[in-house]
Order: C-alpha cells, then structure tokens, then sequence
C-alpha cells in the first residue's frame, strides 16, 4: 500500500496543517493551471441542466395529463431510479439531487393551484436574485490581487447598486407574461433600457460577450476542486457545489413557471404527440413521431435554461463592459507595486514580513517567502538570459530595500549595465515614500571614467582591531591566494599567507595598497631579514602582483592624506555602517574591463562586511547580493556561507549552472547551506537530473494496451485488453524541466524547513514569476547614466593622485627598517686621514672580492640580472631614506 505522501498534488505540495490559520489579504483568482478542462466542465453543467429541465417539464406534463394516482406513483418512482441510476461522484450529482427534491415541492405546490402571477413573481425573484449572485461572483474574481483593497471595494459596491438597477429591465419580460396583449410594447421597453445602458457601461462588444461568457464559465467550475488555499479568493457565493445547486434550483422553478404560463398549449401539445404515436401505421412512423415529440419536448426544455442567462446577460450590462479576469500568469508591471505594498500594510504579520516572489503555477497561489527563509542564503540559478536578474534579483532587491529596515550590498560582477543600481535606488524612493525612511546608497568601480565613492579596507575601524594573523587570513582569502590544504597547494598557500605575514607585521601603520606594494618590494627583497627563506621571493613576487593590481586603482587607496578632497575622504565605503542603520552599497565590478580585479575586489568587500559583522552591533539585518559570483568563487568562499547566517549576513547567489562550481566544489556547500534555491531555466543535463532526483516521488498512472490475435476454425479473432496501473516516477521529471525552462515566466523553486505561507514540504515546485517593471521601463533603467554629481563622489581619471614625496634631507622616518647597525659616513675617518689612498684601494678590493664570488655562485646570465636588482633596490632605499651628509661630516669632524 503505498504511503499517503504519494497521493499529494504534484502541482501544488503544500501542507496545509503547517499553513497559518490567518487569512491573507493578498488574494489571487483560482486557476487550473494543468489539465485545464473548465470550459468542458461547463458545458456538461449546461447539458444537465438542460436534462433537468426537461425532466422537469415531463414530471409536469404527465400528472397534468394522468390523474392516476398510480400512474404519479410509477411515474415518482421511475424518476427517482432514473437519478439513482445517473448519479456520479463528480459536482454534477448536485445537479440531479436538487432537482429531484424540487420537482417533488413542485409537485406538492401543484395541489394547491395558486394562481399564476404568484408563480412568475416568485420565479422572476428567484431568476433576479441568482443572476445578481452571478455577476457578484464574476466581479469579486475580476477584482482580486493585484487591484488594491480600497480600489476592488470600491468597485464592488458601486456594481451592487448598478447590478440591482438592472434587474428593473426583467420586470417588463415579466409582465409580458402576464399582459399579453402589451407584449410588443413591454419588449422594446425593456430593448431600450438595455441597450441604454450598454452604451453607458459597455466599452467594446466583444468585451461584453466575454465578460458574460467568462461569468457564466467561473460560476460553474471556479475552484470546483475546493482547494482551500492561503491568499487564493474564496467565491462569495461558496463552494462549487452551493453555486450549481443555486443555479439548478433556479432553473428548475423557471421550468415549472414556464409550464404553468403554457400549461395548456403544452398538455394540447402533449395529446397530440400522443395521438400521433398511438396512431402510426408503421413501426417506422411511430419511431419517427417518438423523435419528433422528444426534440420539441427537447425545444421547449431549452427555454428555462435561455431566460436565465438572458437574465444573467442583462443584470451584468454594468459589469461585463467594464471588468475581465485577469489572466492567468500576467501581472502588468504597473501593479506590481500594488501587490508589494499591500503586502507591507497588512495586518497579518507572516504576510508583513514575507516577500512576494511570484505564484504556483498549478493554481496562482501567491507564493510568500518569508524574510528568515533568505537570511539562511538563496541561491539563484538560470542560463544566461532566462531572467534570473530581472525576475530574481530585481524584484527582490526593491522589496528588501524599499521595506526601509534592512541594509543591501550589492556585487554586480557582470557590471555591463546599472540595472541593479537602479533597482536599490527605486527601493530607497519606495522606502522614503512609505515609511519616510532615508535609505543612503554608496557605489563603487574601478572604472577612470566614471564616478565612484572610495573603498580602502586599511582605514575601516574593524582593521584596526585585527591581528597581524588576521589581517594576513583576510588579504589571502581576498586575493585569492589560498589554494586548499592538500599536499602542495597547502604548500603554495602558506608561503603566500608568510610573506604577507612578515609585511604586515613589521609594518603594521600600512594605510593603503600603494604602501604595501612598497612593503613588500622591500620584504622580499631582503627575505632572510624578515624571517622568511630565500624560496619566499616566488611566492612574494605573486602575492605583489596581485596587490599592484588593487595598487592601481584609486579608488581603494584613499586615504586622509592622499584624496581629492575632504568630501571622498570622509564619505567612503564603510561596511560597518550597513549594520548600524539601513544602507545600500553597490560594486559595479565588470569582469570585461577587470578580469583580475574585479574578484578580488568583490572578495575584499564580502570578507570586510563579515568582519564588520564579527566586531561589530549588529542592529539590522543584511544581504549581501552577488550576480555572476563563479567569477569570485574560489575555495575559501564555503567560509563566507558557513559563517555569513551566524553574523546575521544572509548571502543571496547568484549564477548560469552548477557546473561552473565543479572547479572549487561547491556544489554540496550551496545545497546545504541555501535554504531558498530558484531554477529559471536548467540546460544542462547533470543540472537537469539532479533536480529531478530531488524533486521527491509521486504516484503516477500507466495505461497499457495489449491486442491478441488467434486463429481457430470459426476464422480470425482478435482481442484488445486495457490495464491501468500505478507506478512511482519522480515529482519532476525531465521534460517538466524542460518546459519549464523554455517558459520566460516559469521557473522552479525548492524551500529547504518551510515557513509561514511557504511550507510546500521541501518540495519543489512549479510558479511564474512577474516581470516588476515594463520593458520601457527596463531599457530606460539600462541605459540611465552612471551618476556623477553626488557628493563624496570623484572621478579617477580627473584627480592627479599625488607622486611619492622624497622626505627632506636630515630627517628619517620613523617607520624606516635598520638596514645595518654600522655608522655610514661621508667625512674621513681618523684612520682614513692617515693613509686615505690605502683606505680607498682597500675598501675597493673588498667589494670586489665579494662580487666576483657572488658571481661564481650562480650563471653568467643571472649575474647581470642580480647585481642591477641590488643595486636598484638600494637606490630605491636611499631614495626613501636619504642620508644626511652634513650630520655624517659633523660626526666624523669631531
């Protein structure tokens, strides 16, 4: 016996024990997004409830025409076994139920003969009152989410007094029944009005006949699976069930008033078809009369159903040429602003605090995301050009900014267009304009030409309280200078890690980048002095490499004596900031432009805010977004996830496949520390079968067909068989992955330890996800200029960065390392007086000596090159540390 967790919805896996009991206040219209079959549905609906009309006009005729008690009693009998008999287990059976339990009041009502006014004035009641309830239903489905809450009100009331006007023009129908002789006259009354009010009301023809079709279709099957789900429209006409049971009650008393305004030409009718069979010659004539009888019969059950929805289409004139059903899947951009702000002014809680992301494709639930679910990372994957951007981060940068109580960091390391700077600065406007909450946005880039506020990592205050060690873990993880910890590459990582070590600790006043390429020219020039080997010079010749890339741009080394101005200097990029008060930065980080910087920048940036979060009041929570981040990904980068969610940064990822991970392994580090992953579009088949496998398992049918064929004596038989069976396939198989990624809105999503509205059981599911702004409004944020004017800003390319001063002669820093502890003197010794020419000649001999030895120690053609790197460092040296000759003369004077 397979388990209950098989039989679940593949379409919709949502476990509704753990769901809030609280309604929510975004509502969507119920759609069946697979396997939609609700026009067919209708159209069964109608054909019984025209079968119920003709078996009401029958249940009529025949006691009208057969006084014989026991004749009714055979005749209820048969009746009653005949819907017995029909009877489904689909929402049709009400149908027959209902109709049954009037046609008996009918016949009940039928003893006491009460006069035929009463019975058209109940029946108009009744038609009028349905028909209102009709066209309610149609106006409450055509005035859900995204219409705001005071707007759908609004309309519905104002329809409720409209609608009630309109059921005036059924009164002259009415009385056409019961003033004959007026009938003409009451008709084109009654035309009149009509068509006066569909020139007010109705916009287009072909609106109205589909907004009336659309009416009729919704009333019949809206939600007939009575699926009760969190943010999806409850019909306020009730379940599917209750509205066909109101429909058919209508038409069967609009049939049984309909028998009694013709119930002579009807019995007339109904003894002359009598006669007509009785009185056939031939077997073939009688049948043709019994065919004849049963279509005017057929002809006549048609008008109770025809006057109702005339009825319909009458009372709705109001509200079919002025409202449609949304469409399913489509919301305009224009609205979705509605929806976030809706959600933000809730008064529920769970749904105040959650993020709207889209809705379930199997039913247009919304889907709400709580904020905790992303403060444990989310990870978005999709092929370029699928819309992980424009649907993903987007959307989810101006909800969490634009709710004014969280702060954002932004590394765009696709960097080709301001997009993303955009959308933060559209959040900060939607957060002053709600809350009156300033949300300040910094933005960076290595880019000349362009404006860019200053990033120095040494003047943050959380440097400053780092140790030596500390600083040397940060500036390798950012550089990209640890390799892993296996044989060799652990090797290579530590030499790294020692001679950054060495630099930063003999020189720990470093205030910029510029000085440490300095450094640690200096350090591995002169290894065995700072405590590292000779074998330290290859790996200190990559490590300043890869500072002289961030040396070069100016934007990281300012410093409060090196700036443009005051202004840069004091408006910098400063982490720690984005947890004292909602903030927003954002790197603009082109991986075209900066191929070798822009990683290491975007690593220097996430590994300052989570050592701003370590050494710092934490006060507001933080995302840190990061598009294309296989650029920056390497084999540190598991810290940034295991240890981001216990510094209060929630870590959002962004990229095109799971394959570009394979290189640093990764892959199971996101799987386990995402808790919100989303798939746009999936073309890769290892991307494709994985999500599949992880997708669950269902209960799934098999229909098989076996044909046999024998031959025999009595010739050629052949016989078919037809078996049906279940089998367990996965949730998602292959080819829904398939669809869904050639769908622009469709995209899957997997919640790992449901909350709130979203507790879909760790299963993934199917949803469409809304384009928030329109392509005019996309392309003119995509090519809205960098800005320039704002203050704290410069330009690089317009400031001429100061050169390196030489210190005046007579004065040495304080900072300078020893190089010896002999005097250097200019002026003669007391020996060198004595016999200057033998000093001279010896202290030449010596340094020959020595180099002719350095020589024979290594090649000729490193010889050159060793000598002139010496002797260039030394200048470079007394460049920075001038002797002070007139000191040196004085001394050795006395």
């Amino acid at each position: 016996m397979p388990r209950s967790v098989y039989r679940q919805s593949p379409g919709n896996p949502i476990q509704r024990h753990l769901v809030p009991s609280e309604p929510l206040e975004l509502e969507f219209a119920y759609h069946r997004g697979v396997d939609n079959d609700d026009a067919n549905f209708t159209i069964k609906v109608l054909r019984e409830l025209v079968l119920t009309s003709f078996v009401t006009l029958l249940c009529c005729w025949i006691p009208f025409l057969l006084l014989d008690v026991t004749l009714l009693a055979l005749l209820i009998v048969a009746v009653m076994a005949f819907l017995a008999w029909s009877k489904t287990r689909s929402h049709l059976a009400i149908t027959r139920d209902i109709s049954l339990a009037v046609i008996v009041a009918a016949w009940i009502y039928q003893l006491f003969r009460l006069p035929i006014a009463i019975d058209v004035y109940v029946a108009l009641t009744l038609t009028a009152l349905v028909a209102r309830e009709v066209v309610r239903h149609f106006t409450f489905v055509a005035t859900v989410s995204p219409t705001s809450v005071d707007e759908s009100w609004n309309t519905r009331d104002d329809l409720c007094w409209q609608t009630l006007s309109s059921c005036v023009l059924l009164l002259p129908i009415a009385l056409c029944v019961l003033i004959p002789q007026h009938t003409s006259l009451l008709l084109l009354v009654a035309a009149i009005g009509w068509l006066a009010m569909a020139a007010v009301y109705c916009q287009s023809p072909q609106q109205y006949v589909h907004g009336c079709l659309s009416a009729i279709v919704t009333w019949c099957s809206y939600n007939r699976d009575d699926q009760p789900l969190a943010g999806v429209l409850v019909s306020p006409s009730g379940n599917c069930r209750r509205r066909l049971a109101i429909l058919t009650v209508a038409v069967v008393v609009n049939a049984f008033a309909f028998f009694r305004v013709t119930a002579i030409s009807q019995a007339t009718e109904a003894v002359i078809g009598f006669g007509r069979i009785a009185n056939a010659e031939s077997l073939f004539g009688m049948l043709f009369n019994i065919g004849l009888f049963v279509v005017q019969c057929g002809a006549m059950a048609l008008l109770p159903v025809t006057l109702f929805f005339l009825a319909v289409l009458i009372v709705g004139t109001p509200v079919f040429g002025r409202l449609s059903i949304p469409k399913p899947s489509f919301v305009p951009a224009s609205e979705w602003k509605q929806i976030t702000n809706r959600i933000r002014s809730s008064h529920n809680p769970v749904e105040r605090a959650s993020l709207y992301l889209g809705r379930v494709s199997y039913d247009q639930s919304p889907l709400l995301v709580p904020s905790e679910v992303f403060r444990e990372h989310a990870h978005f994957l999709g092929d370029s050009g699928s819309g992980k951007t424009a649907r993903g981060l987007s959307p989810f940068i101006e909800q969490v900014v634009g709710g004014g109580n969280a702060s954002v960091m932004v590394l765009d390391l696709k960097g080709d267009s301001p997009e993303l700077l955009q959308s933060l600065r559209q959040g900060a406007s939607t957060a002053k304009t709600l809350n009156g909450t300033d949300v300040p946005i910094r933005y960076f880039t290595q880019r000349d030409d362009q404006a860019t506020y200053g990033f120095n990592p040494f003047r943050l205050p959380c440097w400053n309280r780092l140790t030596e060690l500390q600083k040397t873990d940060i500036l390798c993880g950012a550089l990209g200078l640890n390799y892993g910890s296996d044989y060799g590459e652990g090797y290579f990582s530590s030499a790294n890690a020692s001679v950054l070590y060495a630099t930063v600790s003999h020189f720990p006043e470093i205030k910029n980048f510029e000085q440490l390429r300095d450094k640690l020219a200096y350090v591995i020039s002169s290894p065995k002095r700072h405590g590292l080997d000779e074998k330290s010079k290859d790996a200190g010749n990559h490590v300043k490499m890869s500072v002289t890339r961030l040396a070069s741009i100016a934007a990281l080394n300012i410093t409060d004596d090196c700036t443009p101005n005051r202004e840069v200097a004091e408006n910098c990029v400063d982490p720690t900031r984005l947890f004292q008060r909602p903030e927003a930065h954002y790197f603009s980080l082109s991986a075209t432009l900066g191929p070798g910087s822009s990683p290491e920048i975007a690593r220097l940036a996430s590994f300052m805010l989570l050592t701003a979060a370590t050494l710092t009041e934490r006060q507001v929570p933080v995302y840190l977004v990061v598009d294309e981040f296989q650029r920056m990904a390497s084999r540190n980068l598991d810290y940034l996830l295991q240890l981001a969610r216990s510094m209060g940064v929630a870590v959002i990822l962004a990229n095109q496949s799971m394959q570009d991970l394979y290189r640093y392994d990764l892959t199971s580090t996101l799987e386990t520390n995402c808790r919100y992953r989303q798939w746009f579009a999936i073309s890769g088949w290892d991307d494709q079968d994985r999500l599949s496998k992880a997708s669950g398992e269902t209960i799934d049918t098999i229909e098989s067909i076996a044909v046999s064929r024998s031959v025999n004596d009595r010739g050629a038989t052949t016989s078919t068989s037809r078996t049906v069976r279940d089998f367990v396939a996965p949730r998602l198989t292959k080819n829904d992955i398939k669809l869904v990624s050639d769908d622009d809105r469709k995209s899957v999503v997997l919640i790992n330890r449901g909350a709130g509205y979203a507790q879909y059981g760790g299963m993934p599911v199917i949803i469409e996800s809304d384009f928030h702004i329109s392509s005019e409004e996309y392309q003119e944020r995509k090519n809205t200029p960098w800005p320039s004017k704002d203050i704290g800003t410069f330009i690089p390319s317009t400031w001429e960065r100061p050169k390196k001063e030489i210190p005046h002669r007579g004065r040495r820093s304080s900072t300078s390392p020893d190089i010896s502890n002999e005097t250097i003197s200019i002026g003669p010794s007391p020996e060198s007086q004595s016999n200057p020419s033998a000093t001279k000649a010896k202290g030449k001999k010596q340094r020959q000596r020595k180099a002719t030895r350095r020589l024979k120690k290594q090649p000729s053609s490193q010889a050159k090159a060793t000598v002139s790197e010496a002797v260039g460092m030394f200048d470079r040296y007394l460049q920075d540390h001038p002797i002070d000759s007139s000191a040196t003369l004085a001394t050795g004077a006395e």
